[in-house]
């Protein structure tokens, strides 16, 4: 999965994302790669705190730390 990205202010924009082959996907695995892909369809507000990161999109939410 790839796509070129932009950042504005504090707000990430992914466009024309592309997937590679990844043949039969199994019912789960499947519809994760959809909300991906359904979360980097909407612009991603970014906040960082504390040593975590945040992305929010729509309802969704995603943190990643440093370990």
């Amino acid at each position: 999965m790839s796509g070129p990205a932009t950042i504005t202010g504090t707000t990430l924009t992914v466009r024309d994302i592309v997937i590679g082959a990844s043949g039969c996907i199994d019912g789960d695995l499947g519809e994760q790669q959809q909300w991906v892909l359904e979360f980097l369809h909407r612009p991603i507000e970014q906040t960082f705190s504390n040593g975590t990161l945040t992305w929010k999109s729509g309802n969704d939410t995603l943190n990643f730390r440093s370990e």
